[in-house]
């Protein structure tokens, strides 16, 4: 896997640099506006290449053909999107075909209906909350390394193990264009929605082989951070799927000025510490449906405190 890594990171940096041109000349950018975290006009769509790395593992027999097509599916509508708004229904019917491409690969079509109900609006709504945390530099690479860093470590996917290898080369790759003060490209809908369904595919596959359910804490700080903000502009009478300041990151990088690789990285070791918990203590606890929920609670309870420690903070500046 070394030799593979040694020519796949040259390979991709050369097809990102590529793609950098094209959308300069095809001006696929990101023009900053009033709810922007950014202040230049930025090269968007750069999360392109985790498409290419799942084409290459597909490639090289590392993924089979459905997981690839439902990504694609996903992503396909993400670029659109990038490049011209698309109506939020085609967007959700791409989400929708994409997963039931994986799930019809993997014969899980034949499961009991209200669990396919559950998994669809689980999985959807995952992949539109990865989207939504997309918003400052750093945040989406440093998630998707540490959960694919905690996948690359389960044992029970060691069967993916490559397939998630060449992920993360394509990660570090972007990392290097985006993981900046002043980003060269962003992820775009096309890398976020990729990134989202990759990990919910892996995620899906954990917990089918364990039938562990509180493998869901691996994405629970972006988990929370998007239900709890839903909820809180539901609360408000706003309508959630306009565009908005209101994640806690988007405080902290917004209004505070906290450096966005710093905001970024108190993300990823957030998740960190919780995937490390999950592995080395909570492992060994035989967690329950129900106590998995406790421990949820208590982290949103715990989010809830620092996001209206930041509000205060932000008041006391004005």
């Amino acid at each position: 896997m070394i030799t593979l890594a040694l020519i796949l990171l040259p390979l991709y940096f050369l097809v990102f640099e590529l793609y950098l041109r094209l959308a300069k000349r095809w001006n696929i950018t990101d023009v900053p506006n009033h709810r922007s975290s950014h202040s230049k006009v930025t090269v968007r769509g750069g999360g392109i290449i985790f498409v290419v790395g799942a084409i290459t593992a597909f490639v090289l027999g590392y993924i089979g053909i459905w997981p690839l097509l439902g990504l694609i599916i996903s992503a396909l509508a993400g670029f659109v999107d990038d490049i011209q708004p698309l109506p939020r229904r085609l967007r959700l019917m791409a989400h929708f075909i994409g997963l039931a491409i994986l799930l019809w690969g993997g014969g899980l079509l034949t499961l009991p209906w209200w669990i396919l109900m559950v998994i669809f609006i689980a999985f959807t709504g995952w992949v539109n909350a990865f989207n939504f945390m997309d918003g400052i530099n750093g945040i989406t690479a440093f998630y998707a390394l540490v959960l694919l860093g905690t996948f690359y470590w389960m044992s029970e996917l060691e069967a993916f193990r490559e397939f998630i290898l060449i992920m993360g080369l394509s990660v570090l790759v972007f990392t290097f264009y985006n993981a900046r003060k002043k980003a060269v490209a962003f992820a775009g809908d096309v890398g976020s929605i990729s990134m989202a369904f990759v990990i919910g595919f892996l995620l899906l596959e954990l917990m089918f082989f364990t039938g562990d359910l509180y493998y869901i804490l691996f994405v629970a700080v972006y988990g929370i951070d998007a239900v709890i903000t839903i909820l809180i502009r539901l609360w408000q009478k706003e309508n959630i799927f306009r565009p908005h300041r209101r994640h806690l990151y988007q405080y902290m990088a917004n209004e505070l000025q906290i450096p966005h690789l710093k905001v970024a990285g108190i993300y990823a070791i957030s998740q960190f510490l919780i995937n490390f918990s999950v592995i080395f203590w909570f492992h060994g606890l035989e967690l329950t449906l129900l106590k998995t929920m406790i421990i949820l609670l208590f982290l949103a309870l715990l989010y809830v405190a620092v996001r209206f420690l930041v509000r205060q903070k932000i008041l006391s500046n004005k």
